[in-house]
């Protein structure tokens, strides 16, 4: 009994030795930038987590800048038979007119739909706790949940339930997010220099989420972000100009003043590119100067929209 208490006793002191060497290393990891340094910023412009700024000279972000009322009930519209889980796109727009992901679209759909006081986000919040989603393990980082790994993964979308409901054969599908799929030059990628770069903001790496955010900037060609995916001769992402956004607005909640010189024109896209039901389009081109709406409008762009203009970007690490 002696040996078992003194063995008992060795194992707590080697915990709280581990606990401060944690502790310690963690601490000489965070920037010794303070919140509310101005950093290579063209914009006298501030911000608080309701009420994000606009364009030159300051001001706030008008909130009929989209139509929220009539994007949530796009969204609304999209809900299989009272199912509490909406389908991806509108019927007849293609393969995602049959399919309801669990992760990313009805997550996501969950949050934008809180923002309108919608009882559909609380029936998704119960037909996810069936399927034992709990989180979105890529787009969590937009509700203050960190990612656990150093770099980000790859993903592989598998089908978890055939069901038959208003006429229609759909399919219940989901992400499965794996360490064997690394993404190993994800820098490449204009979404995942923004989830990082947010990211970096939850874990207090101030210095690595501001180095993220003028890569970012270097993206921009005045009409959008491009990368090795999208651009004008692809077509522009409107979900990535929607996270270059929220990225700003999370970055001056944490007293950081930073470039804004793109604000104005990105809300004027996420404005035009909103169709007459509400919805929005997936991305967009331009054409001797016109933007130009390009794909059709589905959940997870709409809600993107919506929390990336009206979510309150999480508080910072040892903000209070």
């Amino acid at each position: 009994m002696a040996n078992r208490d003194i063995m008992l006793e060795l194992l707590i002191v080697v915990a709280i030795l581990s606990l401060i060497a944690y502790s310690l290393h963690y601490n000489s990891t965070q920037t010794s930038i303070p919140r509310g340094t101005r950093v290579n910023t063209t914009s006298t412009t501030s911000i608080t987590s309701n009420t994000p700024p606009i364009g030159k000279g300051g001001g706030r972000i008008n909130f009929s800048v989209i139509r929220l009322g009539d994007a949530c009930r796009f969204i609304e519209s999209q809900e299989a038979d009272h199912l509490g889980l909406v389908v991806a796109a509108k019927e007849g727009s293609g393969v995602d007119s049959t399919r309801i992901y669990l992760l990313h679209d009805n997550y996501l759909a969950m949050h934008a739909l809180e923002t309108c006081n919608s009882s559909l986000a609380w029936r998704i919040n119960e037909s996810l706790g069936r399927y034992n989603v709990t989180g979105d393990p890529r787009y969590g980082v937009l509700f203050g949940y960190p990612y656990m790994y150093a770099i980000p993964l790859g993903n592989h979308t598998y089908p978890v339930k055939d069901i038959f409901v208003d006429g229609r054969n759909l399919t219940i599908m989901i992400d499965n997010i794996s360490s064997r799929y690394p993404l190993k030059n994800w820098l490449e990628y204009v979404d995942w220099v923004e989830l990082m770069g947010i990211n970096d903001l939850l874990k207090g790496n101030y210095t690595g989420s501001l180095k993220l955010y003028f890569t970012l900037m270097d993206k921009w060609d005045g009409y959008g972000f491009t990368d090795k995916t999208s651009g004008n001769k692809n077509g522009y992402d409107l979900y990535k100009l929607a996270l270059a956004v929220y990225y700003y607005r999370a970055l001056e909640n944490c007293g950081f003043k930073v470039d804004n010189s793109f604000l104005n024109k990105a809300l004027t896209i996420l404005k035009d590119m909103q169709g007459k039901d509400g919805g929005f389009h997936t991305g967009y081109l331009v054409k001797n100067g016109a933007i130009v709406p390009l794909g059709g409008e589905n959940v997870e762009t709409t809600s993107l929209v919506i929390i990336s203009l009206y979510q309150n970007p999480p508080v910072c690490s040892n903000n209070q």
